[in-house]
C-alpha cells in the first residue's frame, strides 16, 4: 500500500559543501542530523501605489530584492557539520597527528615556555616527541637527554603549554624531511622517509603554520603519493619536515577576514530537495545545559535558491557532545559550579544589491566580528563579582581567559576566548531555590591574533 498524505520532516536530511566561488551551488559533500532548518525566501514585492481616476488605489506589485535568511539548528558533532561551524568561526588553518608508538609519562608536571621535560623512558637525540593529548598536545624534536631516569630531555622551543606529572609523551616516527619543493596542489612529496599504504604523514609543523595530514596511497622510489583526491593545501620547500603520525588528528581553527560560503540541500521530507546557495554563516551560537547535549544554532543569509532531486545522505558514527565531557573555565580558571553556556559569534554580514541583472545580493560581506561569552552558575563565592571594577576604578580587568572544552569518545573540542572582560553579572534570588549567577562576558583582540579560537581532536585528517 503507498502511503498519501502530508510529507513528514524526519524524512528530510541538510546537506553541505563549501563554495569556491560565492553562489556558484555545489553538490553535497556532508549531511548533518538537525533539530530545525528553517530557510526562507521572501520575493521583495514592491507595492508601487498610484492614482488612475478612481476611488480605488491601484497598486502594481513588482518583484524587488529578493532576500533569503533564515536559521539551523543541529547538535555539536566533532565531524558532522562541524565544517558549518567552522566557517562561521574562521578557517581550519592547519593539522598535526598524534604520535603512533608507545608512549611514555612526564615524570614531573612541565612549565609552560619550559625547554625541557622530565620523563620515566629515554628518548634520542632528533626524535620527535608528542607532549600530552587533545588540544594541548605539542611537538617538540629532541637535542640532547641526560640523567638515568627520570630522563631530562631537553629541546628547543618552549612549551606553549603547561602539562601536567602522568601526562602522555610519545615518540613519532624519526623525522624525515622533503627533498625537493612541492607546490600546493600536488598529489605527493619527495622524501626518503619510509612509509607503508594506508599509514598518515605529517607535512610541515605547528610553528610554521602550514602542517598537513595526508593518507598514503604509495612510498616508491622515495615519493610518497597521497591517496585518491587529496592535495597539498600548502606549498612546501624543499627540507620542510615529514612524519609518520596517526589518529587523533589536531585541527586548529582560527579566525579570518572573510566569510566561508556554502551550499546547503535541504530534502523536504523526500519530495524534493531545495538547493539554497551562496549561504553566509551571520551568527553562530553554541549553547549547553547540564540536561540538554550540546547545540549548534546558525543564523544564514543567501543568495539563490534551485528545486533539485533529493541525493542520498549519509552520516559518520560520531556522537554529540553532552553533560559529562563539558568543561567550563572562567576568569582563567576551571568552574566546577557551572550549569550551562553559550558561545555566540556575530559576523554582522549585511546582504547588498547593486544592479547586477538579478533581484538577488550581490554581496553578503561582514561589517565587523563580536564575540561573547555567557554562562550560569550556581552561587559558590563572591570571586566574579570581586573581579568587577569598582566605582571608582579608572582600568577594567582585561586579562580573563574563558573555554569550553568538550570531550565525546576519543574526539575533543576546546573553543578558547584568550582576552576579555565581563560585561553583566546578575544572582536573582527566589525564596526557595538555589541562587544563580548570570554571567556575560566580552571578548576582544587586544594584543591577540584571534578574539577567539579553535581546537579539534578528531578521526579526521583533512581540513574542514
Amino acid at each position: 500500500m503507498t502511503e498519501t498524505g502530508p510529507y513528514i520532516g524526519s524524512y528530510g536530511a541538510l546537506g553541505y559543501a563549501k563554495e569556491l566561488t560565492l553562489g556558484t551551488p555545489v553538490a553535497a559533500t556532508g549531511y548533518v542530523p538537525f533539530a530545525d532548518v528553517s530557510l526562507e525566501k521572501d520575493p521583495g514585492m514592491i507595492a508601487v501605489k498610484a492614482a488612475r481616476q478612481q476611488r480605488e488605489l491601484s497598486v502594481y506589485y513588482v518583484p524587488g530584492e529578493q532576500k533569503i535568511s533564515g536559521t539551523l539548528s543541529f547538535p555539536l558533532f566533532a565531524i558532522m557539520g562541524m565544517p558549518l561551524v567552522v566557517g562561521a568561526i574562521g578557517y581550519d588553518k592547519y593539522v598535526t597527528g598524534s604520535a603512533p608508538l608507545t608512549p611514555t609519562t612526564l615524570a614531573g608536571a612541565a612549565a609552560a615556555a619550559a625547554t625541557s621535560i622530565s620523563t620515566a623512558a629515554s628518548f634520542s637525540a632528533s626524535d620527535v616527541i608528542e607532549i600530552d593529548t587533545g588540544p594541548q598536545a605539542e611537538t617538540r624534536t629532541v637535542t640532547t637527554v641526560t640523567g638515568e631516569g627520570p630522563y631530562t630531555v631537553n629541546f628547543s622551543g618552549g612549551l606553549a603549554y603547561s602539562h601536567l606529572v602522568g601526562a602522555t609523551v610519545a615518540k613519532l616516527a624519526t623525522a624525515g624531511t622533503i627533498s625537493s619543493a612541492a607546490a600546493a596542489g600536488a598529489g605527493s612529496v619527495a622524501s626518503a622517509l619510509s612509509v607503508t599504504e594506508g599509514e598518515f604523514v605529517q607535512i610541515g609543523t605547528a610553528g610554521n603554520g602550514n602542517a598537513e595530514v595526508h593518507q598514503v596511497l604509495s612510498d616508491t622510489a622515495d615519493t610518497i603519493t597521497f591517496a585518491a583526491g587529496e592535495t597539498l593545501l600548502y606549498a612546501h620547500s624543499s627540507g620542510d619536515a615529514i612524519v609518520q603520525v596517526a589518529a587523533p588528528f589536531l585541527h586548529w581553527i582560527f579566525q579570518q577576514n572573510a566569510v566561508q560560503s556554502f551550499t546547503l540541500e535541504e530534502d523536504l521530507g523526500g519530495l524534493a530537495s531545495i538547493q539554497w546557495a551562496g549561504i553566509v554563516p551571520s551568527k553562530l551560537s553554541i549553547k549547553g545545559t547540564t540536561k540538554t547535549e550540546a547545540q549548534v544554532q546558525l543564523t544564514c543569509d543567501g543568495q539563490s535558491d534551485t528545486q533539485i532531486a533529493p541525493t542520498t545522505p549519509s552520516f559518520s558514527a560520531d556522537q554529540p557532545f553532552v553533560l559529562a565531557g563539558t568543561q567550563i573555565s572562567a576568569l582563567s580558571a576551571v568552574d566546577l559550579a557551572a550549569e550551562s553556556f553559550e558561545l555566540d559569534v556575530d559576523n554582522q554580514t549585511e546582504p547588498r544589491w547593486t544592479y547586477s541583472g538579478k533581484r538577488s545580493p550581490t554581496y553578503l560581506p561582514s561589517k565587523g566580528r563580536v564575540v561573547g561569552f555567557k554562562m550560569t552558575r550556581s552561587l559558590q563565592d563572591m570571586s566574579y563579582y570581586d573581579a568587577l571594577p569598582s566605582v571608582t576604578a579608572t582600568t577594567v580587568v582585561t586579562d580573563q581567559v574563558e573555554a569550553v572544552y568538550l570531550v565525546s569518545g576519543s574526539d575533543a573540542l576546546l573553543f578558547s576566548i584568550p582576552q576579555g572582560t565581563t560585561i553583566k553579572l546578575s544572582q536573582p534570588e527566589k525564596v526557595g531555590e538555589v541562587i544563580m549567577q548570570d554571567l556575560s562576558f566580552q571578548a576582544f583582540l587586544g594584543t591577540n591574533a584571534n578574539s577567539m579560537t579553535a581546537a579539534l581532536a578528531t578521526q579526521q585528517w583533512l581540513p574542514y
